[in-house]
């Protein structure tokens, strides 16, 4: 911006109460200012790839530019606060915005656990520093379903809903504490129960079986399992694919998806605000405009050029 001459010395000369922030990767002034970057590049140096992985794997990432998704929101605020400021002062700012700095607030303990305990968190798969269990169970049908046990009633619950097998009440599965040290050991009875007590749907005849040693056990689809683990008040969900997602009834009765029709592509899916506002209501009526579908609009309606100022400035490629 500066050196197109807008930099905010210079704006501010034109609109003194202006509010300019920069965003930049790492900031105004430091090592590494100068240095350009993106979304993975940002959330590998602010340190979330060395939590994304298994245990005995390299740094994985997130897949995405997850900062992207992060850092806006920071922004934001420090914008509304700038805004907050000018309401009460009449003054403007000007606000560097160091995106480094704000993914960092991202990494949850982190930080604090190494600064004051001297301990560095790693990763950790699909566990968790303060629940277990806290992973994905594949059931017969090749889906996956998660459960997380943050609190001694999601355990008792869970212990219900498994039919309190013995490895339960085992010493070492008493406390909170204790089984976050035996996820493996978990992991490993509750891969055997998704794997056993689980059934295809086309297997509806199958749904009790003779147990070994025991009376007729029952078989659960995929559905069947989640709604029964939530039943005991156990946290459990079905992991949903883009298929899945879009098939939702939750997302059905939000109205979350619209379809709309695209000049170019047709009718596409297209995600709804997350938000409802009871008095101005959002709906999606258009998509997303094309590169310079409402040009002539802009220019000659709110910019207010002339038919033949637009005109000549179209002819000379300047909208191109």
């Amino acid at each position: 911006m500066a050196r197109f001459g807008f930099d905010y010395e210079s704006v501010r000369k034109i609109r003194p109460d202006v509010i300019m922030i920069s965003m930049p990767l790492y900031g105004q002034d430091g090592p590494w200012a100068h240095y350009a970057g993106y979304g993975h590049v940002l959330q590998a140096a602010a340190g979330f790839n060395h939590f994304t992985g298994w245990e005995d794997g390299p740094p994985l990432g997130t897949g995405v530019a997850y900062t992207d998704f992060l850092v806006p929101h920071f922004a934001a605020i420090a914008l509304i606060a700038a805004l907050d400021y000018r309401r009460r002062t009449g003054e403007g700012q000007y606000i560097d915005f160091s995106q480094f700095e704000a993914a960092i607030h991202g990494l949850w303990t982190a930080v604090l656990d190494w600064t004051v305990n001297g301990h560095e968190q790693t990763r950790l798969g699909n566990h968790d520093l303060e629940a277990a269990p806290h992973n994905a169970y594949r059931c017969r049908d090749g889906r996956w379903v998660v459960i997380a046990c943050e609190t001694e009633k999601h355990w008792e619950g869970l212990k219900a809903a498994l039919g309190r097998p013995e490895w339960c009440d085992m010493e070492r599965m008493r406390r909170r504490w204790q089984r976050i040290n035996e996820q493996k050991e978990i992991d490993r009875h509750l891969t055997f129960w998704f794997e056993d007590f689980t059934r295809l749907p086309s297997e509806a005849a199958l749904q009790v079986e003779e147990g070994v040693d025991g009376p007729p056990v029952r078989k659960y689809t995929t559905e069947e399992v989640v709604r029964h683990f939530q039943s005991f008040g156990v946290p459990c969900g079905i992991v949903q694919s883009p298929e899945e997602m879009h098939a939702d009834p939750q997302l059905a009765h939000r109205h979350h998806y619209w379809k709309l029709e695209h000049p170019v592509m047709g009718l596409r899916t297209y995600d709804s605000p997350a938000f409802k506002l009871s008095l101005t209501p959002s709906e999606l009526t258009r998509p997303a405009p094309l590169l310079g579908e409402h040009n002539e609009h802009v220019f000659k309606h709110i910019v207010g050029l002339s038919d033949e100022e637009y005109i000549e400035l179209l002819a000379d490629g300047a909208f191109e």
